[in-house]
């Protein structure tokens, strides 16, 4: 297979729109379609390769084949493995809780099939997964893997050595449409984004129509003759629409699984035609500008750059100064993404021509002692890498801090409502709260020198004056929201989205238990909200209610500005409708949260309690 210049420059293309995606989403919001640019590149050079070798040699060698892969592979995916679990115990315990499985997953490329069995929910541990990038190098193994089956298989079922390739190439497109149309069904049709993006058997499409263009080129090796200036065109046309398009959708929006990668997956099909035909149209093939060596280089180190960016970028938010402008973090993160690339490239990546140099070497024996020496100290390096990593991974607590408090919370919350004294006295209590109440309010209109009035807590929903509907988020604040705002009551529970609003209101309006003020707070689990769920809200609770809705942070890699301008539309066509604005405030100010940026600290809680009774205030004058 001949050598290819432009091919790296199309890597980097692709991982300029993966990492402005990740770091920069507003600008970027459907860059996740990049990933089909690496994976037809990768169904187009794998395949190549493999049917240059069954053509050659009447054989594949698999298990070599699958050497040279992980030869390639597995240096900078530990030293990203490493890497990250040292930097996260000591940046933060918290972030290494559940990292065993992950970096299992990592190192055993299951990334992909493990986010598809968990759901892929933050809220299953309250920390982040630091190797979910990793899902596009095992879903690539996992291809990787099935190609030289795929050409074994339809060699033997062809009864001519010259019809196996074209068989070969039907097989493959066939597979391509088959993958492309369960995507569409999962995707889009049956709204599950995550089974189509991350299965294997929806994401074949771009890796097998590489592979299919593979070997139309093989069987035709002289490309058809076009003008001088249509592959520079359609090169450029392609990589434009590509940009546009990964610039208007969304991973949520049907069309992305409908049109979008399946497009795109096309669209570089085109751009590895014209980045042939441009090639086979120069005299000197290996001559290249500065600007494509540059292209070249980079695109060399995509790879690294991938692994390394996803958790800098999750971790270095802790390590700046609140004061710190929005952009250093990123901007630092491409910088370090690309300096341990390089370092990994040149310390961590011996080439196979050295590993066979020191197995069967050529050279004279002081460069064989040279040579082992050189291994001996890399091979020391490793294990002082490996041993620290393994005994912090197997210390790994089971549960973040968060958790255990949520999780202590709930506790002592179940022990004391089933307890047989407060069961027998809850009445009383209530009954009792009644008359103080009505007691104190007759003494306060009587009396003209009672500024305060003191703090009443409403010990269920049938003695509270406003109703607070929650996530965790919400759980965690309870006991701050139920002293600061008055005969409020909050009924919160873990990973509770928007659609259960709606159920909840009616219960509570069917037993008559429903106060004047409602309070909504489940922003932080939706992806999507619609004026069809508030008005379903609103009819379950009544029009002649106020209703606050809280908007949502779920941390930098949870954008849920879509969702919280939802709330503020809705809130500006309804009049007893008002917005406690959370993001705003969260969003500038982490030091309210916890390490996941997600759940509330001490002071998070006081802040979040008096930003809803200010709003509840103004919504009762």
């Amino acid at each position: 297979m001949e050598w290819l210049a432009g091919l790296n420059a199309l890597r980097f293309f692709a991982i300029i729109l993966v990492v402005v995606y990740h770091l920069f989403r507003d600008i970027l919001p459907g860059g996740f379609i990049a990933v089909e640019i690496f994976f037809a590149i990768s169904g187009f050079l794998i395949f190549s390769k493999l049917i240059t070798e069954y053509e050659t040699r009447d054989k594949i060698q698999i298990w070599k084949y699958l050497k040279r892969r992980l030869t390639r592979i597995y240096p900078s995916l530990f030293a990203c493995i490493a890497f990250t679990i040292l930097l996260s115990y000591f940046l933060h315990p918290d972030l290494i809780v559940g990292m065993p499985l992950d970096a299992l997953a990592a190192g055993t490329f299951s990334t992909n099939i493990i986010e598809l069995l968990q759901g892929g929910a933050y809220e299953e541990t309250f920390t982040p997964n630091l190797f979910e990038q990793t899902w596009f190098l095992g879903l690539e193994i996992q291809l990787c893997v099935i190609a030289p089956f795929a050409v074994l298989l339809f060699s033997n079922l062809a009864r001519k050595r010259k019809y196996a390739v074209r068989a070969l190439g039907i097989g493959l497109l066939a597979c391509a449409m088959l993958s492309g149309v369960l995507m569409a069904l999962y995707g889009g049709a049956f709204g599950q984004a995550d089974r189509a993006y991350f299965a294997p058997d929806t994401h074949l499409m771009a890796f097998f129509l590489g592979g299919a263009y593979a070997v139309f080129n093989f069987m035709m090796p002289r490309t058809p003759r076009t003008p001088k200036a249509a592959p520079a065109i359609g090169l450029i046309l392609s990589l434009t629409t590509i940009t546009i398009l990964a610039s208007k959708v969304n991973y949520s929006d049907a069309v992305s699984f409908y049109f979008v990668m399946p497009f795109t997956s096309f669209l570089t099909i085109v751009m590895l035609a014209c980045i042939i035909k441009l090639q086979r149209n120069r005299h000197s093939r290996r001559k290249k500008s500065r600007l494509l060596q540059m292209a070249d280089y980079i695109g060399s180190l995509s790879f690294g750059i991938y692994l390394f960016h996803w958790p800098l970028y999750l971790v270095l938010p802790h390590m700046l100064p609140e004061s710190s402008p929005e952009c250093l973090a990123p901007l630092l993160c491409i910088a370090l993404s690309i300096l341990l690339t390089i370092l990994v490239k040149r310390i961590f990546a011996p080439s196979m021509r050295r590993a066979k140099d020191i197995i069967l070497p050529k050279t004279s024996s002081e460069n064989f002692k040279h040579q082992v020496l050189i291994w001996s100290s890399r091979a020391l390096v490793l294990l002082a890498i490996s041993v620290p990593c393994a005994f912090l991974l197997y210390r790994a607590p089971e549960e973040s801090s968060i958790t255990q408090q949520l999780n202590t919370a709930k506790i002592e919350e179940s022990q004391i409502a089933t307890a047989p004294d407060y069961i027998s006295y809850r009445s009383l209590f209530s009954e009792t709260e009644r008359i103080v109440t009505r007691e104190f309010e007759l003494a306060t209109d009587s009396t003209s020198n009672v500024v305060e009035r003191p703090y009443l807590a409403a010990l269920n929903p049938d003695s509270a004056k406003v109703l607070v509907i929650g996530d965790s988020v919400t759980l965690g604040a309870k006991d701050e929201i139920e002293h600061t705002i008055e005969l409020s009551y909050v009924d919160a529970r873990e990973s509770r989205g928007i659609e259960s609003a709606s159920r909840l209101l009616s219960e509570y309006s069917t037993q008559g238990r429903l106060p004047d003020v409602i309070v909504i707070s489940l922003a932080t689990n939706e992806r999507t909200m619609s004026d069809a769920i508030f008005e379903g809200i609103l009819n379950a609770g009544g029009s002649d209610k106020k209703y606050i809705f809280v908007t949502g942070y779920a941390g930098p890699q949870q954008p849920r500005e879509t969702q919280n301008a939802a709330i503020k539309h809705f809130a500006e066509t309804h009049d007893n409708v008002f917005v406690a604005d959370w993001w705003t405030v969260s969003h500038a100010d982490w030091s309210l949260m916890y390490a996941d940026h997600i759940h509330l600290n001490p002071q998070g809680r006081a802040v979040y309690a008096d930003l809803l009774k200010s709003v509840i205030d103004r919504s009762v004058r």
